[in-house]
């Protein structure tokens, strides 16, 4: 992982929308962009649902072309489970980047689309497979010509490939009455993950510049999930944590870390210079202890 400070890609932001329950999603930062703010921190996804289920993934993040800078804040008490979420989320994060344009370019470009889909139809019927017409099509749709026309004209090409859901569609729904024994299972429906073409990766720039972990929580969802301020009595987890990630080669991007403070002064500051030990390259501070939530002055 980069020991880059996060600070040293982005220009030293003033505007930034920071992390709260509840908040953070597309619509809220677009609108935070225009009113300003230049850096955002995405809400807290879990990390164990986000590595594993799909359709957590697809319910609580996305993201557009002119999306602000983000901050990815996780929560969780695996570095593996934090590795492996971030490698899906970047995935993601390119997927819907490329959708966005496709859709620009459906709408630009109706009749070159229809006679794309409409070759899909031909090969699904024979193949006996129901075509959604929302989804971006296959690339054995697409010459090699009409690619290039694209790719010049909106920036992306067909060789990203769809998800595969509508083609698992009649087994889908006993997959999802099958899982509901917990949490996971509730956003679980199995789908195999979406596929991308790797020759295209240095056209794509990320705006995923940091990794947050969330040591801020004060919920009793927290306290069972074990994670966010739960974890503040626990040094070597945290510790744990925090080095497993930003040692890691697995990414290149900085760790951050979100915390709360202790009611003794002295105890908040051995705990912050463990965590900038452990490889935190930027700490956020939430004022308030946890018993105090949200309740009160910010100590600040």
């Amino acid at each position: 992982m980069k020991v880059d400070q996060p600070h040293e890609c982005l220009k030293d932001p003033k505007y930034i929308v920071a992390p709260m329950v509840n908040q953070g999603e597309l619509p809220f930062r677009m609108l935070c962009k225009r009113h300003g703010a230049e850096l955002a921190y995405t809400p807290m996804f879990h990390s164990r649902l986000f590595k594993n289920v799909r359709r957590y993934r697809e319910q609580q993040f996305q993201t557009i072309d002119g999306d602000l800078p983000l901050f990815a804040q996780f929560c969780g008490d695996n570095p593996e489970d934090i590795l492996e979420s971030t490698l899906k989320l970047l995935h993601k994060e390119k997927w819907d980047q490329t959708y966005y344009k496709a859709v620009h370019f459906r709408e630009k470009e109706p009749n070159l689309y229809s006679k794309i889909l409409n070759k899909a139809r031909m090969h699904d019927l024979q193949a006996d497979h129901r075509i959604d017409p929302n989804d971006i099509m296959f690339d054995d749709y697409v010459d090699e010509e009409t690619n290039e026309l694209i790719e010049r004209a909106y920036g992306f090409t067909m060789t990203l490939r769809q998800r595969n859901c509508q083609h698992k569609g009649r087994n889908r729904k006993k997959r999802e009455r099958k899982h509901d024994e917990d949490e996971e299972d509730e956003y679980n429906d199995n789908n195999v993950d979406e596929d991308v073409d790797d020759d295209h990766e240095e056209q794509f720039e990320s705006k995923i510049k940091a990794i947050d972990l969330n040591l801020g929580c004060p919920q009793n969802i927290a306290r069972r999930g074990h994670y966010g301020a739960f974890l503040m009595e626990e040094p070597k987890v945290i510790e744990k944590i925090i080095s497993g990630v930003s040692a890691s080669n697995k990414i290149d991007i900085p760790l951050t870390v979100k915390i709360r403070i202790f009611p003794e002064l002295q105890d908040t500051l051995q705990y912050t210079s463990m965590i900038e030990k452990s490889g935190a390259s930027l700490l956020a501070v939430h004022g308030r202890t946890r018993k105090a939530k949200n309740a009160g002055l910010a100590n600040w």
